[in-house]
């Protein structure tokens, strides 16, 4: 339900990327467009940054990306497109697409690594990655909890910070010790 919304539309034959942009704010909204192509190790194939510019309750194609060059040969099934729109230099919405479908795609281990604090009603739980993780997704077992947000990406250099409020409380170490974080590559073992 964010105000703002970057989408990615592939195009899997021709290796291009349209960076689509919708705003339901009353106001345009002008920020800078950031974008890599990586390879499943997270190596950067490409990247780049261009200012976007949306008008009030629009949406708009700001920018359509040919990427074949930068793929280099590589099969559909080894790289993935991330994008972030950052407003004052701030991300408000980002995504990220891939030029296979998920079940075809090579994933790796991520390497996730995650750190629990302490706040208020909950915890903050971040996590971060060293090769790309799709679909990541956060849960307590069964214990009951509600999540700032359910399934989100991870691109190495980028962390994400999940607020998880259980429904009863419980000690740091109970919390950890239930805590389980996956992503997409764990459902193929």
């Amino acid at each position: 339900n964010a105000p703002v919304l970057l989408s990615l539309v592939e195009d899997i034959k021709q290796a291009t990327v349209e960076v689509h942009l919708t705003n339901d704010l009353r106001k345009p909204v002008t920020g800078e467009l950031r974008w890599r192509l990586a390879d499943l190790d997270g190596k950067d194939l490409a990247s780049g940054h261009f200012a976007a510019k949306v008008g009030p309750l629009r949406h708009a194609m700001v920018k359509k990306l040919a990427l074949g060059k930068a793929l280099g040969g590589r099969a559909a099934r080894e790289a993935i497109f991330y994008a972030e729109f950052l407003v004052g230099g701030k991300a408000v919405s980002d995504n990220l697409t891939t030029f296979a479908r998920p079940k075809q795609l090579e994933l790796r281990d991520p390497g996730m690594k995650v750190y629990v604090m302490e706040c208020e009603g909950g915890y903050t739980v971040e996590v971060s990655a060293d090769k790309p993780a799709l679909w990541v997704w956060m849960e307590l077992g069964e214990l009951a909890a509600r999540y700032s947000d359910r399934f989100f990406h991870l691109v190495p250099g980028k962390k994400v910070s999940v607020e998880v409020k259980p429904a009863k409380p419980i000690s740091k170490d109970e919390f950890e010790n239930a805590l389980r974080v996956r992503s997409l590559v764990d459902t193929y073992r």
